[in-house]
């Protein structure tokens, strides 16, 4: 586990707690996993609940009302990854910082301590956050004339931080293959592929709390004016803390090239929802209703459709493959990053790789594919092992995310130029030189067999997974 981190996005905290409450054999159960990201969701929107009621609002349906019918939240919270743990961490570190300021002790400032302290070892980019929360009541300190109190909001910060420390080496050895995850971040395609996947329903919520967050700030400075710091010192501790940390999010992956998924932006929205619910608690509770039974009528229909999709048919593609090819015959599986949901499923006899080749591995290892990308003679490895195959008399099985049609040039596909240093840039070229030499090796060779899987309801395009089948001197396409 401790090899791995050099591998990982995350630090191994979340890797930890599913090795503890599952066995081998336990965790090989979809279901018990699906149980534990139901109830870590669960404890995602208990805690939302819960927070916002110590922070002093009533009556916290707004702030559900924008988290828990985001699709996002509910798909990626819950899936077995460290999104929902580091959510639940964040709402209470949030929660405890912002009781520092109107009710210091030495119990929230443990809460503070524990909580940022998990969140960082959640995730990475939760010290982010946590240095958000930690500066925002660092503020609000200041501006109540207390600045002896300004160890007890920097503590848990700084606790946290040296918590990181164990991972300075493996984060340095990352940074040998981080550079091919470089991406031109284009932010209009991304509010159009996230307007397309969800619904156009969720950018307007989400303005609309953006506005919300603009009006805090206006109000935080009128404030200083009004001596509202004394009398509502949580109001202005959330609304630095939601107009920061969405600032703070969109630098951080604008500056990192990173592909802006909407998932990153989770901790920064649920922050903005605890500060829209504390600035509409003094509303009345019809008006709170209301608005947040609006919300819900506009995103209900997209969240449902949303989330009853599948995350991957990889299961289903994985037991009708281990039905139908023999031991003699190969598995392709291209892109190569499909490999983990193949790897899961997958136990038939037939031996399978990837495009480009590489070695067997439960993580996604941006690291080999940065050495295939060095290695030509890779390519040539496994094209003989296609050729052995078939004059063996073995069928190639190929896994893609479409069925792939026939090339339209008539020649090979000329590899990409290495830069010598490989930048995101160059993992594009080469992603797209594999996917697209490995369809013209197999049409020069044989003709496709598509093979149609078990229909279970939509699935996640990313992971819709196909089949076909590659005989040699198949005259004509089949479909089976």
């Amino acid at each position: 586990l401790w090899e791995s981190v050099r591998y990982d996005a995350f630090p191994p905290f979340y890797a930890v707690l599913l090795r503890t409450f599952f066995s081998a054999r336990t965790a090989s159960n979809d279901v018990s996993l699906r149980i534990f990201g139901v109830v870590v969701g669960v404890g995602v929107l208990l805690s939302i609940w819960l927070v916002a009621r110590i922070s002093g609002s009533l009556l916290p349906i707004l702030a559900l009302g924008l988290l828990a019918i985001d699709p996002v939240l509910i798909s990626e919270g819950d899936s077995i990854r460290p999104y929902g743990i580091g959510l639940l961490c964040l709402a209470w570190s949030f929660c405890a910082y912002g009781q520092l300021l109107v009710n210091p002790s030495a119990c929230w400032l443990a809460v503070a301590t524990v909580a940022s302290v998990l969140e960082v070892q959640a995730s990475y980019t939760g010290a982010l956050f946590i240095g958000v929360l930690g500066l925002s009541s660092a503020v609000v300190t200041l501006m109540q004339g207390a600045p002896r109190k300004l160890w007890t909001v920097f503590l848990p910060g700084s606790i946290a931080l040296l918590s990181l420390a164990p991972y300075v080496g493996p984060l340095r050895q990352a940074g040998e293959w981080v550079s091919i995850l470089r991406y031109e971040v284009t932010w209009s395609e991304y509010l159009r592929g996230y307007i397309q996947a969800h619904s156009i329903a969720f950018p307007i919520v989400w303005l609309l709390a953006a506005l919300a967050g603009a009006y805090s700030l206006v109000k935080l400075v009128v404030s200083v004016r009004t001596g509202l710091v004394s009398t509502r010192p949580l109001l202005i501790y959330a609304s630095l803390a939601a107009v920061v940390g969405i600032i703070v999010q969109v630098l951080f992956v604008q500056a990192m090239g990173v592909p802006p998924f909407p998932r990153y932006f989770l901790p920064s929205l649920m922050l903005a929802a605890f500060a829209l619910d504390l600035l509409t608690k003094e509303l009345t509770p019809s008006i709170r209703a209301g608005a947040a039974l609006i919300v819900l009528l506009i995103t209900a229909w997209p969240s449902w459709s949303w989330v009853r999709q599948r995350h991957s048919n990889a299961d289903l593609l994985g037991k009708l493959l281990g039905e139908k090819a023999g031991q003699s015959d190969l598995v392709i599986v291209s892109p190569w990053f499909l490999h983990p949901s193949f790897q899961r499923y997958y136990r038939g006899p037939a031996p399978w790789t990837t495009v480009p080749e590489l070695p067997k591995q439960p993580l996604t290892r941006y690291d080999l594919v940065r050495n295939a990308m060095m290695d030509p003679e890779g390519e040539n490895r496994l094209y003989g092992r296609i050729q052995r195959t078939l004059s063996d008399g073995g069928d190639i099985w190929f896994v893609s995310q479409s069925y792939p049609d026939r090339p339209t040039d008539r020649s090979m596909p000329e590899p990409p130029a290495f830069s010598g240093r490989p930048s995101g840039k160059d993992y594009v070229e080469f992603r797209s030189y594999w996917e697209r030499s490995i369809i013209y090796r197999l049409y020069s060779c044989c003709s496709p067999i598509e093979w149609s899987l078990a229909n279970h309801g939509s699935v996640w395009e990313e992971e819709r997974l196909v089949l076909t089948q590659w005989r040699p001197n198949q005259a004509a396409r089949e479909v089976k």
